[in-house]
Formats: C-alpha cells, structure tokens, sequence
C-alpha cells in the first residue's frame, strides 16, 4: 500500500485544486476547525501531504501527523520548512500501528481520519481502542470515509450501461490508486458507527458531497461552472438531511469519546 501512495503523493494535492476538489476539502476541514482549538494536541490518521493539519497548526492546534507513504511525509516536511513555527510532527506508520506508537504520541485532545485513510485497513479494531486509551471522555473523533453507496457513482454507472461502476463498491477489493491496487473495505454509516461502538457515539455526520460528482466523474462537468453551480446548490441542501447524507461520495463523521468500562481497562493496560 505505502507504494502506491508514494506514487499518487506528487499528483495528491492537484486533485483538490479542481472546483469539486476545492470543496471538498473546505468542507473536510470546516468540522475540523469548530472541533478542533489553539493548544489542543490531535491526531491525524493518515495525514497524506499535510494539508488539513497544516490549516490546523496554523489556527494553533499541535497536530501529530501519521501516513505510511515516504514519499507524501517528504512533501509534509518540504513545507514545513517553509512554515517552521508551525507545530506538526510527521510520523511514518499505518493506522493498524497506532497500538504500538501509543505511549510515544501519548494524551491527545482529539483525533482526525480524513478522505478514506481507515478504508485501507483491514480492521478498526486497533485504531478504536488505542484512540479510547489515549483520548478523554467527550474529546471528538473526525472521520471521512469512502461510502459504501455512492448515488451519483451508481445513477451513472446505469445509466452508461457500466455495471461495474455501479457495482463496483459493494464488495470490498482492490481499488486502483495511481495504477496500483489497494486493498480497500468500504462503509455505510451505521456499518462505521458500529465499529467503533462503544468506545465512541456519533454526534453528526454529513454527505462530502451528495450531489457533486466523485473523481474522476467530475472531470467533464467541471468544464460548466453553472451546472457544478447548481449541484453545489442542491449539495448545501441534502447533504446533512434525511437518507441523502448516507448515500455520498464520502460521509464524514464526527464521533465523541464514550464513557465505557471496557475501554478504561484498555487504558490503564497502556
């Protein structure tokens, strides 16, 4: 996996200078922002180049940066150079290892998963119960995840008479980033919450995005800035309602810290 996204890290922060793009990512960081304040300690799963946690260490959030690519850690600290007051440590691992880093990162305020980084492992276990030893009660735990139904994904991939599209997320798999495969589980909402009970509960969670097309889909209806207009204007609308905000590209879930015995053994093994 880490080679893959060493591949894809050059590319990585182009795609979020497309309209769609651009919104996405302003949206993955608005939660991120009310959550999150100056002098909190996070944890940002996957990390990737270190866009979000740069935004945050700039509003003066101290932010412990995780990813297994080299290659995007290398981009993360070319532009921390640039930024050297900024409070962001990158450290090279997967999700899966968070158990053996734990007393290394120690107390943390808060934590942070964003576009897809848990669908690439093959369990939630560990992050579950290694983020409910070292976060409080209430402390917030953000997650963007891939969906496990994507109404946009499966409306075109019927209509085109591509049936592997819209099939395409309803077994978990290989997905291909930049050419190579990924192995890579995807969710429905309540199936992520479940995972994560009871060490955590669900306080919100939204469609990132409902109605805009996903990449690469996007690509040919970028060229009409009324008709991404318009999408944009009915994504405001249903992203957060009723059955809409389950059936997006993502969803990304802000999810607290419960109180739970189980989970207080986990922490005083640690």
């Amino acid at each position: 996996m880490p080679e893959a996204f060493d591949a894809l890290a050059p590319s990585y922060d182009s795609l979020f200078q497309t309209p769609t793009g651009r919104l996405a990512r302003q949206r993955s960081l608005a939660p991120l922002l009310r959550n999150f304040k100056p002098g909190m300690r996070v944890l940002d799963i996957g990390c990737g180049t270190g866009e979000e946690a740069l935004a945050l260490a700039r509003k003066g959030v101290e932010v412990v940066g995780m990813d297994p690519s080299e290659g995007s850690l290398a981009i993360l600290r070319r532009k921390l150079q640039a930024e050297p007051s900024l409070k962001v440590r990158p450290v090279k691992a997967r999700a899966r290892e968070l158990p053996r880093l734990a007393q290394e990162i120690g107390r943390l305020d808060g934590a942070y998963s964003s576009f897809g980084a848990l669908n690439c492992e093959p369990s939630l276990a560990p992050v579950r119960d290694c983020l409910a030893a070292l976060l409080a009660p209430g402390a917030p735990f953000i997650a963007s995840v891939i969906n496990r139904f994507c109404l946009f994904e499966l409306a075109v991939g019927m209509l085109t008479l591509h049936p592997r599209l819209a099939a395409r997320r309803l077994n978990d798999g290989p997905a291909r980033v930049a050419g190579r495969p990924v192995l890579t589980r995807y969710y429905t909402p309540d199936d992520f919450a479940s995972q994560l009970a009871p060490a955590f509960s669900v306080r919100t969670f939204a469609a990132l995005p409902f109605a805009l097309p996903p990449q690469p889909l996007a690509a040919p209806l970028e060229r009409s800035p009324a008709v991404i207009g318009a999408l944009e204007r009915i994504d405001d609308r249903l992203r957060t309602a009723g059955p809409w905000r389950s059936l997006g590209d993502h969803f990304q879930m802000v999810l607290v810290r419960a109180e739970d015995s189980v989970h207080r053994k986990v922490e005083n093994k640690m």
